[in-house]
């Protein structure tokens, strides 16, 4: 079948022309119309008036090829002076859109952005790159638009390095430094380091780098804005190793997050729609979402020693919440209840400071997505830090604690001089331990 044919079945195709230019023609998914918009831009003028006498007069496909010719060289004989069909909404090419997104006096920045935006997926290749070019050079919600299209590989293409340092030194966009990030050589990302210390996007400069003698990591600024994970991943992959003391604090700080969640549900100030589940559906201090791997980076580090110390005080906890279980023949929920309790009960004296149930403490030690930060923020840090800002959602979900009686022994349930003094010094840990029944 010729492209001929091909236009005269599609014109077959539509009785109703208002529904094809005032709906679908504007719409992503009616690929028919790009398409053939397509096909009439790579015509002459000749080829696309050779066309119109098989088309319907009153058909979408001929007046959507008569816009066209009319913004062409007039052939000989053609008088376009006036347009060969009327129509409201007369579509054009995207050099005519181009043209106009680029003259900011045009009068029709906004119908020609909005255009180009649509017909960005389904140009061509070469028209794809002026769109991209010209976004670049754009308004603020603009580059935006293009910093976010060329984070897909698909669409990266190194004629855009330029504009995208260009505006890099300029305006220094945090979707901008994205790019850097992914696609720029390590020799330009050593140059722009420093100022390329943005928030979370901090770990992946570290990720790219991390290899690299010339590279230095601020270790301070990364432990602030990244999460435990991946604060390990960069200490493992750079081979600037933390000290044994600073690992076992990180884990011990990941295992008491989920606890603080489950506090503010069992007290009902926490609607648990917006709680992850940091926990997998067996009953395990250890099996937290990301745990393994952070467990792997420790022993790559050299601290399989500490790794093995931290697996037998889990094997204590869980001896204890089975024997527990047991005795109560416990359902699903109470047995994680139990498992928060006893945990709670046997968690490292020194470390008691991270079960201090405040309010704020659960959004201030947890990135967006309620992957535990690898700085602890109490409620004064969050209050006297400004920066930071709590999260609005929570996309995953966590874990926690209830009773029993005899929870360990009397003197390992008080090994708690400690806890007592937690418990008299913070009356809602107090509270929370009363309910449970300790």
């Amino acid at each position: 079948m010729s492209t001929k044919e091909l236009i005269y079945n599609l014109d077959q195709k539509w009785k109703d022309a208002t529904s094809f230019l005032d709906g679908p023609a504007y719409s992503l998914y009616n690929t028919e119309y790009y398409l053939l918009r397509n096909l009439f831009e790579s015509m002459a003028g000749e080829e696309i008036k050779a066309l119109l006498p098989g088309l319907r007069v009153d058909g979408p496909v001929y007046k959507l090829a008569s816009s066209f010719l009319e913004g062409k060289r007039a052939p000989a004989g053609v008088d376009l002076t006036r347009p060969l069909v009327s129509t409201e909404k007369r579509v054009y090419s995207t050099q005519q859109y181009l043209k106009w997104y680029a003259d900011k006096k045009s009068g029709r920045v906004t119908e020609a952005r909005r255009m180009l935006v649509y017909s960005y997926e389904f140009t061509t290749n070469h028209f794809r790159h002026e769109i991209m070019k010209a976004f670049l050079r754009g308004s603020a919600t603009d580059r935006k638009w293009a910093y976010t299209k060329l984070m897909n590989t698909d669409n990266w293409h190194a004629m855009y390095e330029p504009l995208i340092l260009e505006n890099w030194v300029v305006y220094k966009e945090l979707q901008c430094s994205w790019l850097l990030t992914r696609y720029f050589p390590e020799e330009v990302l050593l140059k722009y380091a420093k100022g390329l210390e943005i928030n979370t996007s901090y770990y992946f400069l570290c990720k790219r780098l991390a290899g690299n003698p010339a590279f230095q990591v601020n270790w301070q600024f990364l432990k602030r804005n990244t999460t435990i994970l991946r604060y390990l991943e960069i200490r493992m992959l750079s081979g600037a190793f933390c000290s044994e003391d600073e690992a076992r604090e990180l884990i011990f700080q990941w295992i008491a997050v989920p606890l603080h969640f489950r506090y503010w549900v069992k007290s009902g100030q926490v609607d648990t729609r917006n709680l992850p589940d940091l926990y997998y559906s067996d009953f395990h201090p250890l099996h937290l979402e990301g745990m393994d791997k952070a467990l792997f980076y420790l022993c790559k580090m050299g601290y399989a020693g500490l790794v093995q110390e931290i697996y037998r005080w889990a094997d204590e906890v869980l001896q204890d919440v089975h024997r527990m279980s047991q005795a109560k023949s416990q359902d699903s929920d109470k047995r994680k209840d139990t498992l928060g309790a006893v945990i709670i009960m046997n968690f490292p004296p020194e470390y008691h400071f991270m079960l201090e149930f405040e309010e704020w403490t659960v959004f201030g030690v947890v990135d967006f997505k309620n992957r535990p930060l690898a700085e602890w923020r109490s409620s004064l840090d969050l209050l006297l830090r400004k920066e930071w800002v709590m999260p609005d959602e929570h996309d995953d979900e966590p874990l926690f604690l209830d009773e029993e009686e005899e929870i360990r022994s009397a003197e390992q349930a008080a090994s708690s001089d400690a806890l007592q003094k937690m418990r008299e010094k913070n009356p809602s840990l107090d509270n929370f331990l009363d309910k449970l029944g300790y």
